[in-house]
């Protein structure tokens, strides 16, 4: 398990900033059966952590008390404010965690291979969703979910939340139907010429154009069942 060092916070309100000036960032840490307790990191050390962490892999953080104990716990990394100009660190909220409680966490989609229909037929592949929520207990919670894209072969195929094989003690939450990737027909030479020319984005731009258009004809479809 990841650790990440920790002390206790008096300091807080406006004057929070001169930490931030000093290279730390002011956290919370709230949760599971445990005092709401504020918190400064250290700020490379952290950002070092949540590179590797994200936000659902299980760390541990360490306080040491005035005792000279260290105190232990378990935390998935809940909220990072960023500064939108900067992009500072500003805040983090550390969510503590039983390890024999199951915890819902998001985990991002890392796509692999080739599919065989943009290779072959040379069909745009439309990545529709780029994470899913999943269920677990904190220690078993995936920090990617992989999803092959071996088997878009058609214009036709897609993939599905519940096609993916997720690990053992994880259960899928997000809608088992929802689609996380489909395949649009090739644009033709005055397709891709016509777009260029408006300043649309080119293929980037279909496959959002794409998507709405599927969204919409399933809107439309639903209607006409009612």
């Amino acid at each position: 398990m990841l650790t990440l060092n920790a002390s206790k916070r008096e300091v807080v309100g406006k004057p929070v900033a001169t930490l931030r000036r000093a290279g730390f960032v002011p956290a919370v840490l709230y949760g599971n059966k445990i005092a709401t307790t504020n918190l400064t990191l250290e700020g490379k050390a952290f950002l070092k952590m949540y590179k590797e962490a994200g936000e659902n892999t299980l760390v541990e953080i360490v306080v040491t008390n005035n005792e000279g104990k260290e105190e232990k716990t378990p935390v998935l990394i809940h909220d990072v404010l960023e500064d939108a100009i900067t992009r500072t660190i500003l805040h983090v909220d550390l969510y503590a965690v039983a390890l024999d409680e199951v915890t819902q966490a998001m985990v991002p989609i890392e796509f692999v291979d080739v599919a065989p229909v943009e290779e072959e037929l040379h069909g745009i592949i439309i990545k529709v969703a780029s994470e899913i929520e999943v269920e677990a207990l904190p220690q078993h919670l995936p920090h990617e979910i992989t999803v092959s894209l071996a088997s878009l072969t058609t214009f036709d195929s897609q993939i599905h939340a519940k096609d993916i094989a997720l690990p053992e003690g994880v259960t899928l939450v997000t809608d088992p139907e929802m689609v996380l990737v489909s395949v649009s027909e090739p644009l033709s030479e005055e397709e891709m010429k016509e777009m260029e020319g408006e300043g649309t984005g080119g293929v980037e731009a279909v496959k959002v154009e794409t998507e709405e258009k599927k969204a919409q004809r399933e809107e439309e479809k639903t209607k006409e069942e009612e």
